[in-house]
């Protein structure tokens, strides 16, 4: 623990005056330069015929890419209406309100971001889509996508309605980039479905390069912000559901509410699906959902062989997870999480072992969270039996 509290000074120094952002939607504490930019689908094309208001992330400073395609078409937003299955932005509906502005935040800025609404007017359903450049919860950069559906019955009957998000992901260059899910023993290289909101995680992670000294661009998938924004029902971590495959659901950017399940070794092209199932939702109802994309934080030691992720809403009374990542891990190893004084271990060893590394990716995960009674700067650092050490500071609101 003293190795640990020697190195704190240097992790309060680099955090520094940043803030913890609410769950919707952040304000920036200072002015910074945004370090994504987002490019919607505006106007019909070959490729989706329709300006149907899809979007993707663009890295621009090392002129790489959050979403496969640069305007987002190959993702997609499905709605489901009484069983009936519409994507959104495409016939029958229309725009009722398009390229909306977002307005300035509480300093004045202007909000970087557009919503939309499309109105399904056989059954009087509005579908609000808000997508928001602005500060992460990880990383305190403004990187980070804030995705908000909100489902208003007009109505003066019930409807049933649910809604599923397809993204298309390409993690700076790699399009089959393995999926780091917090909790579990290994990397998703294949699939993974989680079949109920209590069930999946509350981020996924994922690196360009599983070189830890050059990893590249960092992605990082929130699927649970908190507040009155509600989580996915389910979650699938898959391949794109590229026509190739010759399966029935798979049918590119038109892919309707079931997406297959297709290994990601199979296709080397990862997407992530996010279901919100069907409700009822009564005459003048409403839904508000949610999640973020964006960059995330990753750090590792000199050595390349050990490296850590935290993730989530740090602030004080909630759970930070502490996911670290061992490089070709030996038999019988373990890990140790330390932390200074202010923090504590909810649940689980303090020391863990690691799991055998398997598939291509040779890198085992391992899991804990800590938690912090009040706001300050902290650190945790992961002790391995083989020598290893790597520690990361983390800020906690209030």
């Amino acid at each position: 623990m003293t190795r640990l509290k020697s190195l704190l000074l240097a992790s309060v120094a680099a955090l520094a005056g940043l803030a913890v952002v609410a769950p919707w939607a952040p304000a920036q504490p200072e002015a910074k330069p945004p370090r994504i930019t987002l490019v919607f689908h505006r106007e019909a094309d070959k490729a989706v015929p329709s300006a149907s208001m899809r979007f993707g992330i663009i890295v621009p400073g090392d002129k790489k890419r959050l979403t496969f395609d640069p305007m987002g078409r190959s993702s997609n937003t499905c709605l489901k209406i009484d069983g009936n299955e519409r994507l959104l932005g495409t016939a029958p509906g229309q725009w009722l309100t398009k390229e909306a502005k977002l307005g300035a935040d509480p300093a004045g800025r202007e909000r970087i971001g557009l919503r939309s609404t499309w109105l399904y007017p056989d059954e009087k359903v509005e579908v609000t889509q808000t997508v928001e450049i602005a500060q992460g919860q990880q990383t305190f950069d403004v990187d980070t996508c804030w995705i908000r559906y909100t489902i208003e019955n007009k109505d003066d009957r019930e409807h049933k309605v649910g809604l599923r998000f397809l993204l298309d992901t390409l993690i700076g260059t790699n399009d089959g980039a393995p999926y780091i899910v917090p909790g579990e023993s290994s990397l998703c290289e294949t699939f993974r479905e989680y079949q109920s909101a209590d069930k999946a995680p509350e981020f996924v992670q994922a690196l360009e390069s599983l070189d830890f000294k050059k990893p590249g661009v960092v992605a990082h998938l929130k699927l649970k912000l908190g507040g009155a924004l509600e989580p996915p029902d389910r979650a699938l971590l898959t391949s794109w559901p590229d026509p190739r495959l010759k399966l029935p659901n798979a049918l590119g950017t038109n892919t309707l509410w079931a997406v297959p399940t297709v290994p990601i070794t199979k296709t080397k092209d990862s997407a992530a699906v996010l279901y919100w199932n069907e409700k009822e939702l009564p005459a003048g109802g409403k839904r508000e959902l949610g999640f973020t994309y964006g960059l995330g934080n990753f750090s590792a030691n000199a050595a390349g062989d050990l490296g850590i992720v935290l993730g989530g809403a740090f602030k004080a009374g909630t759970d930070v997870t502490v996911l670290a990542l061992v490089k070709n891990p030996p038999a019988g190893q373990t890990l140790t999480l330390r932390h200074t004084e202010g923090l504590e271990r909810v649940g689980g060893a303090e020391t863990l072992p690691v799991p055998a590394a398997s598939g291509v990716s040779k890198v085992s995960p391992v899991t804990w969270k800590v938690r912090a009674t009040k706001a300050g700067t902290y650190c945790v650092g992961i002790e391995s039996s083989n020598g290893s050490f790597h520690h990361q500071g983390v800020k906690i609101g209030k």
